[in-house]
This record gives C-alpha cells, structure tokens and sequence, in this order.
C-alpha cells in the first residue's frame, strides 16, 4: 500500500476538502482524486461520501481512519528518526590511521581539529598498513593517515603530508654502531627484525634487498615495534625502521643510523574522493589551511 495514498486520506478526513487538501500537500485536485479512488479500488470500498460540497467519511473510511492515521504518523516518525541519524552522523569524522600516528605532526593536526571543534564526535582507529586501505574503501573510516611510497599509484586524493625515509636502528654495543652510514652489504648477515607483511613497508625493504642480490636474514617479521625494540635490547638483531617512528626515549641502549640510499616515503590524511559528509569536508578544509607548512 502507498503510503501517499494513505497521507491524501488522512487529510483529506481532516479538511473535508479536496482544494484545501491539494494545496496543503502541494498536489492538484486530479492527483488528491486519483489517489483516493486508488485508494478505494484497493480496499474495494467507498471511503467518502461525495454527494454533498463537504465531502464526508463513509462508515467503512470511519473505520479506516485510525490506522492509517497510525501508520502515516509512524511514517513520519520514522522519517524523523532517520533525519535526525543522518545529521548525528554528518557530526562524526572516523579516522583510520597507522599505529605510529603520535609520531607525526597528522597527530598534532587532529589534536588542534578536535579542539577547535568539539562539536564534531572523532573516532580514531587503529590499523596495520594494509587493512588500513581496506577500511577506507569499505566506508569504515572518513579519512585515513596512511605511508605512501613513491611508485606507488593508489588513487586517492592526499594532504597534509611530511616525509620519512628508511633507518637502521641497532644496540650501540653493536660493532656496526661505530658506522654512522651503513649499506646493505654492512648489513646481510646480521639477524634483521622488521615489520611484517601486514606492514607496507616490508615489501619496499624486501624489493631493496632484491635488487642488491642480498638474502636478508630475517630474524622477526612482526606487527608491533616495541617488540622490535625489546629484541634489540636483548641483542637478538638489528632493525629497519622509518625514521619518525623510532622513538628512542625509553631505549638508551639503541642508536640511529642513516642507511645509505634509504626508502623515501611520505606520510599524509587520504580521502577517496571530493565528496564526503559535513565533518570530513570541515576537516579537510583545515588540513588545506594550515598557514605552518608540516616538517620536511
């Protein structure tokens, strides 16, 4: 059943009029007509009575009356509820990000947002690099903070980016310490302890490798840096990591090496298109106005 065609019936039980019913509703008369006699073919039943100018309920359209006064106001209840979502929604900004976010200056980026706009409710999620992608596309997060590579073509609209380049980080006992720039050759027989292959770094270290003729020794292929952290300190390998990311403030024992011809990257907030709801709209307005520049 139409629920238009119940919407003419309720009002125009009410008005007793089809000139006032068709203005109120913003129909002509033909369609206020048309939708009643649809109406009553339906039920096979006559719901008005037309010979008199103020036309009047049958006994039978007595009887309907109240249920479809019911079913036209949980319409519009129901319309309400699903305005009122849609505008709470439009007041959210999801926000799928890497686990070293704190690192880079997107964090004080998205701090700076938040307490600019309190009214707009921020979810931030954490994801491995490659899962990451997958919520974006799937419409779970608005806008994500993700590690791009040079060669890599992934189709989304960017800003708000810095850029990070490969290091080696190893215990300062170890001999290789003493090298304040270290190849890949210095390094093909140490224990190496990376990011796995949920990681998007791993393939470009492994491409690397590749393409040296080198077999890297991989000792840890893992989801978690402070367990690559920990490993170092307990000696068992040395790590590549992208520079930003180490934090070295809970880990004296470690040093930082730069690594000869290192994997460039950047880190940035992507959007798959233009067009999003109210609060990823404000935000990426913000990224683009930023009058400081983010650190090379």
């Amino acid at each position: 059943m139409d629920i238009n065609k119940l919407i003419t019936f309720t009002t125009l039980a009410a008005t007793g009029s089809y000139t006032e019913t068709a203005g109120d509703l913003f129909l002509t008369q033909s369609t206020v007509s048309k939708h009643i006699l649809a109406l009553e073919k339906e039920l096979d039943t006559i719901l008005f009575n037309r010979s008199n100018r103020q036309v009047t309920l049958t006994p039978a359209g007595e009887l309907l009356l109240p249920h479809a006064q019911q079913l036209v106001g949980d319409y519009r209840q129901m319309l309400t509820a699903v305005r009122e979502f849609k505008e709470h929604k439009a007041l959210e900004l999801n926000v799928g990000t890497i686990p070293t976010l704190s690192h880079y200056e997107g964090f004080v980026l998205l701090s700076k947002f938040h307490a600019l706009h309190p009214e707009i409710a921020l979810h931030i999620q954490e994801y491995e690099a490659k899962p990451l992608l997958t919520a974006l596309r799937a419409g779970s997060a608005d806008v994500i903070f993700l590690r791009a590579f040079p060669d890599e073509n992934l189709d989304l609209e960017s800003t708000a980016s810095e850029s990070d380049s490969s290091v080696i980080v190893l215990p300062k006992t170890h001999p290789l310490a003493a090298k304040e720039v270290l190849t890949l050759q210095n390094i093909k027989d140490e224990q190496l302890l990376v990011l796995g292959n949920s990681s998007r770094l791993f393939e470009p270290i492994m491409r690397r490798f590749t393409a040296a003729g080198i077999k890297p020794q991989l000792a840890y292929q893992g989801k978690r840096i402070d367990m690559i952290m920990d490993m170092m300190v307990s000696g068992m390998g040395i790590a590549i990591m992208m520079q930003k990311s180490v934090n070295l403030d809970d880990y004296p024992s470690l040093v930082v090496r730069q690594m000869a011809q290192p994997i460039m990257s950047k880190v940035c907030f992507a959007r798959r298109s233009s067009v999003g709801n109210p609060a990823m709209e404000l935000f990426w307005r913000f990224l683009q106005d930023q009058d400081t520049p983010l650190r090379p």
